[in-house]
């Protein structure tokens, strides 16, 4: 009997592993790729942050000195060991005659529940858990979520706005002036739309840049909560601020090689007006449309996530851009499908916001190009985007994180990961 001052001695299998403090916690997650799918920041192809490792205890159990694990799969009534062939009863491990076929209750076979330590099951996801967890990481963070977002957006916005108010004299004279000469009459109601033109293009300009930046730190935000780790402004800017000039630079990729495709399916109908045969005119035209759709929905789709990989894995920029090509190997259409239903839902919430202000500031407002009339389009506008970029972000980083635990069991990697956090 031993007194409460007295602690019993340990033996060795039994010292206490290290304490795990906040550290893990707030470390930065790596989604490093597997063994040779790449290289990472230290050049080794993995990193031991997310994998699991012997201080974990995720090995299997050592068995005691002389224990004897049990043969589960050993039916022999007599001692004999093993099961006969089917068909053939009455010898030794054969079940009992007048025994029907060992069966289940019916139903498919149990399968345990995945751990969800964070915003989704650590297991590959469906359309609908996707899309939940894209709504519950907004929901158990939404400071840093949309007004982080809010905050970039709105900044790019006011920019695009003031600049739009400043060079609007010089730069609405050249357009009207361009206008004026495909419409010279005013038949197609293209006269005085260079004002409305310039500043569209110069807004969208900048927001496609704020959206380029908050996407990073949204992939990083998503990569946390995944976890259920909580995050700061602070952390994920810290994470991404290395990162801007690539992620503008991958954002840039897929439009570059588009447009070459556009040349090349110009040059092909140029050529083909060229011979005089209408019906030849005709025909390449179909030819190039289609050409053109199929490739820009294939390296859209191809590179779709290469920011992912470029932020969570800590890739450099090509071999990004190499990762998120292989990545979606053989999930071209699950990925289309999902972001061209993402794509329309959020273009309808976008409509949904800005039509009915733009509709309410052209009635209430009569200059179109007044400030009354810029800043209530401008500020819906923001909260459109706000909303899009968030959800969309977060739709693709889930996919990239769903994509990996479908082809390289990350969810085991991530399950560790939250156990040892």
């Amino acid at each position: 009997m031993t007194t409460p001052d007295e602690t019993p001695a340990r033996t060795p299998g039994q010292e206490p592993g290290p304490s795990r403090g906040d550290d893990a916690a707030s470390a930065p997650i790596r989604f490093s790729p597997p063994s040779g799918a790449g290289p990472s920041d230290d050049g080794s192809g993995s990193s031991p942050v997310v994998a699991p490792t012997a201080s974990t205890g995720w090995g299997a159990p050592a068995e005691p000195p002389g224990y004897a694990s049990p043969d589960y799969g050993r039916y022999s009534p007599g001692g004999a060991s093993g099961y006969a062939e089917p068909g053939k009863p009455g010898q030794p491990g054969h079940p009992p005659q007048g025994y029907g076929p060992l069966t289940g209750f019916g139903g498919a076979p149990f399968r345990p529940l995945a751990a969800r330590p964070g915003i989704i099951p650590l297991r590959p996801l469906g359309l609908g858990e996707i899309y939940d967890g894209a709504f519950g990481a907004i929901r158990a963070n939404p400071k840093v979520m949309l007004g982080v977002v809010a905050l970039v957006i709105s900044a790019a916005t006011a920019v695009a706005v003031a600049l739009g108010y400043i060079l609007a004299p010089t730069v609405n004279l050249w357009l009207d002036g361009a206008v004026g000469d495909v419409d010279p009459t005013g038949e197609l109601g293209l006269t005085g739309m260079g004002g409305s033109l310039s500043s569209s293009v110069l807004q969208s300009l900048m927001v496609s840049l704020a959206s380029i930046i908050t996407t990073g730190v949204l992939i990083v935000a998503i990569g946390r909560a995944v976890l259920g780790r909580s995050f700061t402004v602070t952390e994920l800017w810290s994470e991404v601020r290395g990162k801007v000039v690539g992620l503008v630079v991958i954002a840039l990729v897929p439009g570059l090689l588009i447009g070459v495709v556009t040349v090349v399916a110009v040059l092909a109908i140029a050529a083909a007006g060229a011979s005089g045969s209408e019906g030849l005119l005709v025909i390449v035209s179909l030819l190039a449309l289609l050409g053109l759709v199929a490739a820009a929905a294939w390296v859209t789709v191809r590179l779709l996530l290469a920011p992912a990989a470029y932020v969570l894995e800590g890739q450099g920029l090509l071999a990004a851009l190499k990762r998120g090509w292989t990545v979606s190997r053989r999930s071209f259409w699950r990925l289309l499908g999902i972001y061209v239903l993402s794509v329309i839902i959020t273009n309808i919430v976008s409509s949904a916001i800005v039509y009915p202000a733009a509709l309410v500031a052209g009635l209430v407002l009569s200059d179109p190009n007044g400030w009354g009339y810029i800043v209530v389009t401008a500020v819906a506008q923001a909260v459109a985007y706000t909303i899009t970029t968030t959800f969309l972000s977060s739709v693709v980083a889930l996919l990239y994180i769903d994509v990996r635990m479908r082809r390289e069991g990350l969810d085991v990697e991530l399950a560790a990961a939250a156990d040892a956090s």
